[in-house]
């Protein structure tokens, strides 16, 4: 009778390395590097990415004004680095990259040249 007869078995399960279930549930922590969070919390996740963005865009289109002893100065050299910092960036997407590297990793660098350029690190 076929009942009291061995079945065969069909394996077809990969094998591989063990695992611990020691680590089950315990969290993996991002490295607290630069790139490691860019990576893992800007560019792999839609959601902050688009965050990140909007925030920095619209930061980035305020307009800047400049006061002294209460009045407004239309012109000044300072204005004028902030509204070209660089040769290479305008003032949005210097401020921009500046406000992203602000919320992606809490801390945003800018290397003065002289009185006459402004860049961003990490651009």
């Amino acid at each position: 009778m076929r009942f009291f007869q061995k079945a065969k078995v069909q394996q077809n399960a990969v094998r591989g390395g063990l695992f611990s279930l020691a680590e089950i549930g315990k969290p993996r922590w991002t490295p607290r590097r630069y790139e490691a969070l860019a990576d893992e919390g800007y560019a792999r996740n839609v959601i902050a990415y688009r965050c990140i963005r909007e925030i920095a865009q619209n930061a980035a289109s305020c307009t800047l004004m400049l006061f002294q002893s209460g009045k407004e100065l239309e012109q000044h050299p300072l204005l004028s680095l902030l509204r070209r910092p660089n040769p290479a960036q305008g003032q949005a997407s210097f401020f921009e990259a500046v406000y992203s590297q602000l919320l992606i990793a809490g801390n945003a660098y800018v290397e003065a040249i002289g009185t006459r350029e402004l860049w961003s690190l990490r651009a």
